[in-house]
């Protein structure tokens, strides 16, 4: 005939501790023992060499679904498991882990600094001291990788400026418009003007409104920048 056992849960002390746990009472002889759970729920240590894994909750005991603790004995793992332990035991620590950084060592900041002053130099912004001017429209900026390690630098006018401007009406040419007026052309050429949104002055009354927020400080625009909405249609 098999055993049969009850649950039930009863107050323990043990030295400085009195905790409420589960306890199998069974119909039959058997010696009394000190379970895992109330080791755990004790805070005792465990033998040299023992480590429990899965563990439940003792104070709720376990039901058939609930996960139970059992004791691991390290001694007797495989010698391929202790090699893969030994060697990355940190990957299996029970703490908030770090990735490492795939940066190249000879990795370099993109030469923004460099375009600041070369802009700055060439009258196309003007540095702004916040103590002195009031800055309520500054923006940060979007630094587009030229190919020839310099950078456009352009400011993110999308969410502050560029709603804010009444539409210009200067018609766009189409491709069909113009490959309409070279359709009998036999000679062509191309006119790359550097930097060409800045060859066209802006107000200065309207400087405020084309500041740029840079880890050099502030600068707002003097020359029509990259990154407004009409500048195609006004230099068109």
């Amino acid at each position: 005939m098999a055993a049969r056992h009850w649950t039930c849960c009863v107050y323990v002390r043990y030295r400085n501790w009195s905790l409420r746990l589960p306890n199998v009472v069974v119909n039959q002889e058997d010696k009394p023992r000190f379970g895992l759970p109330w080791i755990q729920a004790f805070k005792m240590q465990l033998p040299k060499g023992v480590c429990t894994v899965a563990q439940g909750n003792p104070l709720q005991g376990h039901s058939k679904n609930s996960p139970r603790p059992i004791m691991e004995v390290k001694d007797k793992e495989p010698a391929d498991v202790r090699k893969l332990l030994d060697e990355y035991g940190e990957l299996f620590e029970d703490q908030l882990g770090k990735i490492k950084g795939h940066l190249k060592s000879d990795a370099k900041p993109q030469p923004v600094d460099l375009e600041l002053w070369r802009l700055e130099a060439a009258g196309v912004i003007e540095k702004v001291d916040p103590a002195t001017t009031a800055i309520e429209w500054a923006m940060p900026t979007v630094n587009v990788d030229k190919g020839n390690g310099m950078v456009w630098i352009c400011g993110d006018f999308r969410v502050t400026f560029n709603p804010n401007l009444i539409p210009n009406q200067h018609p766009m040419p189409t491709f069909k418009e113009l490959t309409a007026k070279i359709a009998r052309g036999q000679e062509f050429t191309v006119i790359d003007l550097k930097d060409a949104y800045f060859q066209m002055e802006v107000a200065e009354q309207c400087w405020r409104y084309l500041i740029i927020a840079t880890h050099v400080g502030y600068f707002q625009f003097k020359r029509l920048p990259f990154g407004v909405s009409a500048s195609p249609l006004i230099f068109q």
